[in-house]
């Protein structure tokens, strides 16, 4: 192997890691919920085999569907968008029943998505570098190469970013509702009120806001009367 070749490999290996990307697609499809523990701190774009970009892409896609995330809904899901048929993908369906799900520790997720952040920062940052090398080469303007720099920088920085979306916001809010102990919410005593939003959860800060003379003092008046007949212990 020349010299380059050895480095290219050396590269490869600081800014890959196929072994923790499986491991986290492992766990999503293994334990229940643990999608939607990670699902705000990573995209696909941070995993660096194709299979496993798209096996990440049809999770979203079953959970953005409220179905069962596991293996069969992720391949049906795979074959219904094609994504079989994207030139490089055509191991996905061994990658995908080959994933070590008999060696799944729920408990490593976030650290292993962690792994995954770090990773693929650094093989952004050396992707980064290697465009601005070019540009230099192409003797491009110093500060077109600083705009370049700038954007890209920016775009690394809010990579786990995604749009809102309220479909997922709604079934992690339920599911952290279900498994609650009910010790852990204050209720209003107002029945339509707590009926919707199950009562205060203790750890929260709740602003009552409103325009002048709707009756936001009457209304915590209320909540804090009520409190004291059920007993509660308001803060």
């Amino acid at each position: 192997m020349r010299e380059d070749e050895i480095l290219m490999q050396g590269i490869t290996n600081i800014m890959t890691d196929s072994a923790t990307e499986a491991q986290i697609l492992a766990t999503i499809l293994t334990q229940k919920d643990s999608y939607y523990i990670i699902a705000d701190k990573i995209n696909e774009k941070m995993f660096y085999k194709l299979e496993h970009q798209l096996i990440y892409r049809s999770i979203s896609d079953v959970a953005n569907e409220n179905k069962e995330i596991d293996t069969i809904t992720i391949l049906e899901n795979a074959k219904t968008k094609g994504y079989f048929k994207i030139p490089g993908a055509q191991q996905l369906m061994t990658v995908l029943t080959n994933l070590p799900t008999d060696n799944v520790r729920s408990f490593m997720i976030e650290a292993h998505v962690q792994i995954l952040q770090e990773v693929y920062q650094r093989r952004k940052l050396h992707m980064i570098a290697s465009g601005v090398q070019s540009k230099c080469l192409d003797n491009n303007e110093s500060n077109e190469i600083i705009n370049y720099i700038n954007n890209e920088i920016v775009d690394l920085t809010n990579i786990n970013e995604e749009e809102f979306d309220p479909e997922k916001v709604v079934h992690q809010t339920m599911n952290d509702i279900e498994n609650s102990d009910d010790k852990s919410f204050v209720k209003t005593g107002i029945q339509v009120l707590d009926d919707f939003i199950y009562g205060f959860q203790l750890t929260d800060f709740v602003v009552i806001g409103g325009a002048p003379s709707m009756g936001k003092t009457a209304f915590v008046i209320a909540i804090f009367l009520n409190m004291l007949l059920n007993k509660s212990h308001p803060a």
